[in-house]
C-alpha cells in the first residue's frame, strides 16, 4: 500500500506601499518544518518513505517591440515536494 503527500512551498513576504506581497524567495525554514512534519506523520502511520521529488513550476512572458525586435523572460522554482510512503 502506498500513500502520497504533497507539501507546498511557502514564500517569504515583502512589503510594497505598506502592502504584503510575496518576496519571490522560498521560506526554507517553513519548508523544512513542513517536510519534517509530513515525513513524521507518514512514519507514525507505519509507512516507509520510498521517494521524495520536487515539483518545479515556472513563469514566462514574451513580447514584441515593433515588427523586428522581441523580448522574453522566464524562470523556474520549486513549488512543492511530493513524498511517497509505502507500508512494508
Amino acid at each position: 500500500m502506498f500513500k502520497t503527500v504533497t507539501v507546498p512551498t511557502e514564500f517569504g513576504v515583502a512589503f510594497e506601499n505598506r502592502r504584503p506581497v510575496e518576496s519571490g524567495e522560498i521560506n526554507t525554514e517553513a519548508l523544512a518544518t513542513n517536510l519534517n512534519q509530513a515525513m513524521t506523520e507518514l512514519e507514525n502511520e507505519g509507512f516507509d518513505i520510498v521517494a521524495m521529488q520536487p515539483v518545479i513550476s515556472g513563469r514566462n512572458d514574451t513580447g514584441l517591440h515593433g515588427l523586428e525586435a522581441g523580448w522574453g523572460w522566464g524562470y523556474g522554482y520549486t513549488s512543492a515536494f511530493v513524498i511517497v510512503g509505502q507500508k512494508p
